[in-house]
């Protein structure tokens, strides 16, 4: 469910309805976080990167660079070298 909330999200985001998708990126982040055992690893990590990637454009797009820098940077953290 979590990753279908991050595409639905983006689409937020391209009609400019960030508030939205901030709420819908956060919990899905989340629960993305949350997730440990289900589903498999290699899976919630996709998600977690993804959701990641997208909380970055919200914020690139709405004009919040601090936040978009936050979490580029908790993604750099999270994204296997």
């Amino acid at each position: 469910r979590a990753e279908f909330e991050t595409r639905l999200a983006d689409l937020l985001v391209e009609a400019g309805r960030f508030a939205e998708a901030e709420r819908i990126l956060l919990d899905s982040y989340a629960k993305f976080r949350e997730n440990r055992q289900e589903p498999p690893l290699q899976v919630r990590a996709g998600g977690l990167r993804e959701a990641l990637e997208r909380l970055v454009k919200l914020y690139e797009s709405w004009g919040k660079p601090d936040d978009a820098a936050s979490y580029r940077k908790t993604r750099s953290e999270n994204t296997p070298q």
